[in-house]
């Protein structure tokens, strides 16, 4: 199968490059606490006819990479509930003495970079390392949104730039009851 042969030949390169002590394969879970908080959350995300064949095909072969990959020492983790990037973000935290890498391409995981922990953030299609920005991201996310995710933009990037940079004027920013809102 083409999509069990891609995933290996991916893989490969990685693994060579890294020579990791341990890995983790995280799959995803379902996170129905972000539908409930807000039921649009990733509605934008447009299924394509092959996307959703894509998907149907991965779905298919999943248990096959699972099988395969069993046979390598992988740990697996996943929780129902909860995002990949939540149960990643629970390894960091969790695994903080060590030195990390992620290898993703999800920029949600910049915030992690910030937090002080001994982490690495590579992205395997620019195959490049990604650096912390100067400014707080998850300020600058939260007020830029999350395409993405469906999640609006209460600002233009550089007007949440300015904010994040200037603590006053984010103060009076988040003092109007609309803003704090949003």
């Amino acid at each position: 199968n083409v999509i069990i042969f891609n995933f290996f030949r991916n893989l490969r390169p990685l693994v060579e490059m890294f020579k990791p002590d341990k890995m983790f394969c995280v799959w995803e879970g379902n996170p129905k606490f972000r539908y409930e908080l807000y039921s649009d959350y990733k509605a934008n995300r447009v299924k394509t006819a092959s996307r959703i064949t894509h998907q149907e095909l991965f779905q298919k072969v999943k248990p096959k990479i699972k099988d395969i990959l069993f046979n390598f020492p992988i740990t697996f983790a996943r929780a129902d509930e909860y995002e990949a990037d939540d149960v990643i973000a629970t390894l960091c935290e969790q695994l903080k003495e060590e030195d990390l890498t992620i290898i993703s391409s999800d920029s949600d995981f910049i915030q992690l970079l910030q937090k002080g922990y001994n982490i690495d953030l590579y992205n395997p299609i620019k195959k490049q390392f990604v650096e912390a920005p100067e400014y707080p991201y998850v300020v600058w996310k939260s007020l830029n949104g999350d395409k993405s995710d469906n999640i609006n933009k209460i600002v233009s990037p550089k007007k949440a730039l300015d904010l994040v940079n200037n603590p006053n004027k984010l103060s009076e920013f988040l003092d109007l009851e609309e803003n704090r809102a949003n």
